[in-house]
């Protein structure tokens, strides 16, 4: 019964956290993250918690419940659906939310923001549960343990959405400036040698995102959260460098350019 109780105190305390971690000046739309199974905790306290815990969408952003299952669907239910038929592992259709061809993903920093604040407070109440479990021995440490696994992988879950999130923003960004970068190549009065590193390092960019995507389908096609993550943060880091790489290239074309950048749009328009 004391570990009952305790398991009561820690999920509230995620909820409280996850909740007060939110903007609120949205009105969020309610989701249930099927993410909590197994016998260390009632069903019936699982559906109450993972209800009550809210995200926020950006103010022109609706997305519907529907929506929000069409974008995560194994990442949600890959337990149930591996253990529904096995054979069917290397046949499920990733594509349906992978960020490169997900219309649904949120597109907001903002968003990626509570989701780690969110992902925080769930390791909060995993360590604690981790801690509590070595006071203890048999039935009870075990029933413990498992439920740290559990609130981990929900965390996780969390990290794997933040990811994605930054990925479709670190590809728009990357689309954007390599417009960037082509149109000042235009009205640039560059040497030789300045254009030759221009061009490289919009090579370099060219290759980093190309090794990103790369990763980041190889993170879909995992069936663990932990390694998915791995592999997504992986990711993210060749999209930072990417982006890194064209700025540099930007701010070289900047300098010598016959024109702010504020009057690109003006120059290109009339070239």
């Amino acid at each position: 019964m004391k570990t009952r109780n305790l398991f009561s105190t820690l999920l509230a305390l995620a909820l409280y956290m996850t909740v007060s971690s939110q903007t609120q000046n949205h009105q969020a739309e309610r989701r249930t993250l099927q993410v909590l199974g197994g016998n260390s905790i009632q069903k019936t306290q699982i559906a109450k918690t993972t209800q009550d815990i809210e995200t926020n969408a950006p103010q022109n952003s609706k997305i519907t419940e529907v929506a929000v299952k069409k974008v995560y669907p194994t990442l949600i239910s890959e337990e149930k659906s591996i253990a529904k038929d096995n054979s069917k592992k290397e046949t499920i259709d990733n594509n349906t939310f992978n960020y490169f061809n997900n219309a649904n993903c949120y597109n907001s920093a903002a968003f990626i923001g509570q989701l780690l604040e969110q992902a925080e407070a769930l390791v909060l109440v995993e360590n604690t549960l981790r801690h509590e479990a070595a006071l203890k021995s048999g039935s009870d440490k075990a029933h413990l343990l498992k439920s740290a696994n559990e609130i981990q992988k929900q965390s996780e879950l969390k990290l794997i959405q933040a990811s994605e999130i930054a990925g479709k923003l670190n590809l728009e960004k990357y689309n954007k400036n390599q417009m960037t970068v082509t149109q000042l190549s235009e009205f640039t009065h560059a040497s030789d040698r300045l254009v030759e590193k221009v061009n490289e390092l919009s090579d370099i960019a060219s290759f980093e995102i190309k090794m990103a995507k790369e990763l980041r389908q190889e993170a879909y096609a995992m069936h663990s959260t932990s390694s998915k993550l791995g592999v997504l943060n992986n990711a993210e880091e060749k999209e930072v460098s990417a982006l890194t790489s064209q700025e540099k290239a930007i701010s070289i074309l900047q300098k010598y350019a016959n024109f702010t950048g504020s009057n690109l749009a003006e120059e290109v328009a009339t070239k």
